[in-house]
């Protein structure tokens, strides 16, 4: 955690303290916020090959809206929250709800 204390620390020290003792977890909300943030570049990452092999060739159909069974999701979002998944979407511009519950569960995702 020591690279991530911009303001204080000059990052050569950071990187020697580092090195020196292993990562300072401080467990504070800075850790989290940045925790957090690398696992939504994470997410944003498996974003692409849904986008291309999924959302895209129906919009290139000219549909505007997909319903897909939660396992097709799934299939390309295994380790993602459902509400992680909400805030992708969100932050992609791509509005999604989901009905039914279990193994009858659809996402429907319209653009």
């Amino acid at each position: 955690m020591a690279q991530d204390q911009k303001r204080c620390i000059p990052p050569h020290v950071a990187d020697a303290i580092t090195a020196h003792v292993g990562d300072n977890d401080l467990m504070t909300r800075p850790e989290l916020r940045t925790r957090a943030m690398e696992a939504r570049k994470g997410h944003d990452k498996l974003w692409a090959p849904f986008f291309e092999e999924v959302l895209k060739p129906l919009a290139d159909r000219g549909d505007m809206k997909a319903s897909l069974r939660a396992n097709e999701v799934r299939r390309h979002f295994q380790d993602v929250s459902d509400l992680c998944l909400l805030d992708l979407c969100k932050r992609r511009e791509v509005a999604i709800k989901t009905t039914g519950s279990g193994l009858h569960q659809v996402w429907e995702f319209s653009w």
